[in-house]
């Protein structure tokens, strides 16, 4: 990462930093348009300028990322690492010389505290407000906990939701597979059971596939050793405590979420340059209207 990169996103770990407005700022200086969303929170649009109109027979790429934190917490990997890859990627996006059907979402109010449901979730309400004309076509991809490791893992939430078509479902995950495993060393690698945004897309009725971050070795251990009751244990959590009680059967490098040593000093380089190799082939990507 280079150093103004690096600077920027230290001042956004910063604990007083009011990252509303530290993203509308960066936006505005940069003149890129973007609106503002209601929906439980400050939900940020990206409308990237474009050279070349969308394809209207291809579903919209919805690149989603929470910016919010927990609070006493630098939320490095957790997930200001993602935010920073999405801003990065959207120059390229409005230099892009092909229809690239993509969007940027900055979601707020993500991250659930001690006693909250899941409609109190940002993403929850704001799909519950998404305009009709638009549910059909979208597609939310969501970027959490993606600032360390070399290799993509994505989650399968709707695998565990009652009166999801996961015929619909695994047809655009099968659309997207053959990118996937580009950046998984050719490994199935659905392997994240925990939720993010993805979820109360999700519950909404919107099509939604979350992607993450692993070392290699980490994400072979994890899919290895981890069995099908502890891993739905941790997606069925819904308590600080039990979140805690947890982490024993988390990946090693994702322990510091959501706590204070969850630091840019944890971050990995490569992350960033994986990563914003995957964004560009995945701006690329063309992905058929869903039906």
């Amino acid at each position: 990462m280079k150093s103004s990169f690096n600077e920027l996103l230290s001042r956004f770990c910063d604990s007083d930093c009011d990252r509303f407005k530290f993203i509308t700022t960066l936006l505005e200086w940069k003149d890129i348009p973007f609106d503002i969303l209601p929906g439980g929170g400050n939900h940020i649009l990206v409308r990237p300028k474009r050279r070349k109109a969308f394809l209207p027979d291809r579903c919209r790429k919805i690149l989603t990322a929470h910016y919010d934190r927990v609070p006493g917490t630098p939320g490095a990997n957790d997930n200001s690492a993602a935010v920073f890859m999405l801003l990065k990627h959207i120059d390229h996006l409005q230099s892009a010389d092909y229809p690239h059907n993509t969007l940027v979402l900055f979601t707020d109010r993500e991250e659930l505290q001690e006693g909250d449901s899941i409609k109190s979730q940002g993403a929850w309400q704001l799909a519950e407000l998404w305009p009709e004309e638009h549910r059909h076509k979208d597609l939310f991809i969501v970027f959490d906990m993606c600032g360390i490791g070399d290799t993509l893992i994505w989650g399968r939430t709707a695998a565990k939701l009652p009166g999801i078509n996961m015929e619909h479902i695994n047809g655009i995950y099968d659309s997207l597979k053959d990118l996937l495993f580009r950046y998984s060393r050719q490994q199935e690698m659905n392997i994240n059971d925990l939720f993010s945004d993805d979820l109360g897309f999700l519950l909404q009725g919107l099509t939604a596939l979350q992607i993450s971050m692993l070392p290699w070795k980490e994400a072979q251990e994890w899919k290895e050793h981890l069995s099908e009751k502890e891993r739905e244990n941790i997606a069925n959590l819904d308590n600080v405590d039990e979140l805690k009680a947890a982490l024993k059967y988390l990946p090693f490098c994702w322990r510091n979420n959501h706590s204070p040593d969850d630091s840019i000093d944890t971050l990995d380089s490569k992350a960033f340059q994986v990563m914003e190799s995957f964004l560009r082939d995945l701006s690329r990507y063309q992905i058929p209207l869903l039906l």
